[in-house]
């Protein structure tokens, strides 16, 4: 999500988008629909739907946003060299641009709401503000890594993966994180820090699927 706001010019041009004033008013409105999801997804549908189930509803729509834009990128390859295209790829490309903005939804609803929820419940007191710190640590140096390998992994030749291998390489990993997700993290809305013990006190191969359930 962030290496897609970062370059949202290259990957709008991509996908059809011509002309630096169309890139960067797509950009404008991706920002927009961004800025205006994480508002109402913080507030309203975090508590109101749960924390697992907001992720990982936004977890599928980022992981469908990407496989469609992977999909569309090798089917019609000549859309991210500038060649002309039919009036169906033209139309398949700006359902692509708008799988670029339900991307930003999907990550309003999942990763960006809950990723500071979970990682201010899961731990007990005593080594919060050390967990906490960690996984921040962690996250921002994903992010900066992310937004240094992207350039070079849409290049055509090696080390890159070429613009549809890099979408194909955001469905894989989207998908991933959903099956982390499923398995391993538990529900913990409405869990009290006495709660919350008594869950991840249970096997860890059960704590994300049945850990709520079971400390009811």
């Amino acid at each position: 999500a962030q290496s897609i706001t970062i370059y949202a010019p290259e990957f709008f041009a991509l996908l059809g988008t011509t002309g630096s004033s169309e890139k960067l008013f797509a950009t404008a409105i991706f920002g927009v629909v961004k800025f205006v999801s994480a508002l109402i997804c913080a507030f309203f549908l975090v508590d109101f739907i749960g924390r697992k189930r907001s992720l990982s509803t936004g977890i599928i729509i980022q992981f469908v946003s990407m496989l469609y834009i992977a999909i569309y990128l090798t089917a019609v390859p000549g859309i991210s060299k500038g060649e002309v295209q039919s009036s169906t790829a033209k139309h398949a490309g700006t359902g692509a641009i708008a799988f670029i903005y339900f991307s930003g939804v999907g990550w309003a609803l999942g990763w960006n709401s809950i990723q500071y929820l979970i990682g201010t419940e899961i731990f007990p007191l005593r080594v919060r503000s050390l967990g906490t710190s960690m996984i921040m640590c962690v996250h921002f140096a994903n992010q900066y890594g992310n937004s240094k390998a992207v350039p070079l992994m849409l290049l055509d030749g090696p080390p890159g993966l070429s613009p549809k291998g890099t979408f194909w390489f955001f469905s894989a990993v989207t998908l991933l994180g959903l099956g982390f997700v499923w398995f391993f993290l538990p529900e913990t809305a409405g869990k009290s820090l006495e709660g919350m013990d008594e869950m991840f006190n249970l096997p860890w191969h059960i704590i994300g699927r049945k850990g709520a359930a079971l400390t009811a």
